[in-house]
């Protein structure tokens, strides 16, 4: 007996041992399993996916795939079965969102929403009268020049629409120059303003001026004419290295002009049109069928022929703030340019306006349709994905604008109708909010007192900013809507 007792006990321990070993295998299996993005059912296995949401504002929100109401875990709707998904995200008060969206297994498909207050309303930011406002590229700033109100609030001023921590200090408007005669003098021509990325500084242009200013207003403005050794005006200037140079254009050379140290730096002398593009970093340029690359004063030749020989480009694009992606037209076709990773081919289109991150851009075919471009890069697979979304089939230059916002998440849409507002006869412009993919259009204003076509998105895309006639008609100041609370 006792030896049949041991022999039923190691029997046991083995079975035991055994059941704890697929045990832990089946457990290790499903682990596997889930984090490659499969979910164990009663069926069996199935292949699933997660969608990351970025939402602002992101509390109190109703989320529905498919019509029906999810959890959301740490910003994620987890275990999604792969295909396509209807996803709308739903405010009390607020516009809704909505997008198909394509979840892969184990790849994590990351949105951006705005939900917009069903109800917006203007708030007057100045009260001086202003004639032209400009704004800088990251919509932190904008620039504004008053020339018809009392001699105290004459000149150029600036205003921070950034909010202070907390927003418990409102920005006040703060005067860099006053209007002497020499300046109203170059004010009374047709001028331009253009601020540099870091915002230290802006330049303020006309036919016969190249003026340098301070944002604090605390030197001299520097006459480009009168410092740089190219002799007469450039052709064209463009800021770099983020506003402490200029790059000059001048019959068909370009130049650094370096603003500290007040020196010139020859790049480049092209034997035809000079073919190049400049971010506030980096300038790129092509020339015998080459592309070069220059910053930090020196040039470095670019093999950016990965999958695609590219012809030989009739112009070229170089994103704000990315110094790796490039669009270039060439024979009718536009090509999306990763330097460092693809070249792919997007079909007979031209670019109307490239977003600050380059990775989307709008742009028109030769029946004057505008469509959003979108690329994305997937690493999991270490591939891209791109799509054309439709968002105007009548599009005119003349009657229609579009601006990305600072942080590529958002188009405005500034278009001009004849048709009027409330039964009026003059035309009016109808700014309309569409995101990122193309879709979720949102009508934010209809008036018939913008000017010069001057409003962006500031703050992060949490407002918008705009010159506008007073109700009184007796001046134009500039007004904001607060969409995100």
């Amino acid at each position: 007996m006792p030896s049949m007792r041991k022999k039923i006990r190691k029997i046991l321990t083995t079975i035991f041992i055994l059941f704890v070993v697929a045990s832990f295998a089946i457990v290790t299996v499903i682990v596997i399993i889930i984090a490659q993005g499969g979910k164990v059912t009663p069926d069996g296995i199935e292949k699933t996916g997660i969608i990351k949401l970025n939402v602002q504002p992101d509390k109190n929100l109703k989320v529905y795939v498919d019509d029906k109401l999810v959890s959301i875990n740490d910003s994620k709707i987890e275990n999604l079965n792969t295909g396509i998904h209807n996803l709308r995200i739903e405010k009390e008060n607020y516009t809704n969102w909505t997008k198909d969206v394509e979840v892969e297994e184990g790849i994590v498909s990351e949105i951006w929403a705005f939900l917009f207050p069903i109800e917006l309303k203007l708030k007057q930011m100045t009260s001086t009268g202003i004639e032209r406002a400009f704004y800088s590229p990251d919509g932190s700033y904008v620039v504004y020049i008053v020339k018809n109100s009392n001699s105290n609030n004459n000149g150029i001023w600036k205003l921070k629409l950034t909010q202070s921590t907390f927003g418990l200090v409102e920005n006040k408007p703060e005067k860099i120059s006053s209007l002497n005669s020499k300046l109203t003098e170059t004010l009374n021509s047709e001028y331009s303003v253009s601020i540099s990325p870091n915002n230290e500084r802006f330049l303020l242009q006309t036919d016969k001026e190249q003026l340098i200013y301070t944002m604090n207003g605390s030197d001299v403005p520097i006459n480009l004419i009168e410092v740089t050794n190219l002799g007469l005006m450039a052709d064209k200037l463009t800021w770099f290295r983020q506003g402490d140079s200029l790059i000059a254009e001048k019959n068909k050379s370009i130049y650094e002009y370096n603003i500290s140290d007040n020196t010139t730096q020859f790049i480049y002398s092209f034997p035809n049109s000079p073919l190049y593009t400049v971010n506030g970093r980096t300038l790129i340029f092509n020339t015998d069928h080459k592309y070069y690359s220059y910053s930090n004063k020196e040039k470095t030749l670019l093999d950016i022929s990965k999958t695609v020989t590219l012809p030989e480009p009739s112009n070229i694009w170089l994103s704000h703030n990315s110094d790796e992606i490039l669009y270039v037209k060439s024979d009718e076709q536009l090509y999306y340019v990763n330097t460092k990773k693809t070249i792919l081919p997007i079909g007979e289109f031209d670019i109307v306006e490239i977003s600050p991150n380059g990775t989307a851009a709008i742009i028109e075919d030769n029946q004057n349709k505008l469509y959003v471009f979108r690329s994305e890069y997937i690493a999991p697979k270490d591939s891209f994905t791109t799509s054309i979304k439709l968002i105007n089939e009548t599009f005119s230059s003349e009657n229609t604008s579009y601006i990305w916002s600072s942080d590529s998440l958002q188009i405005i849409e500034n278009q001009k109708t004849s048709a009027g507002i409330e039964g009026g006869n003059t035309s009016s412009n109808v700014i309309t909010i569409i995101d990122k993919y193309g879709e979720n259009k949102h009508v934010i204003l209809k008036t018939a007192h913008i000017i010069n076509n001057d409003c962006y998105l500031a703050n992060n895309s949490r407002d918008f900013v705009v010159l506008l006639r007073d109700s009184n008609n007796k001046g134009n100041n500039l007004y904001m809507i607060n969409l995100i609370d």
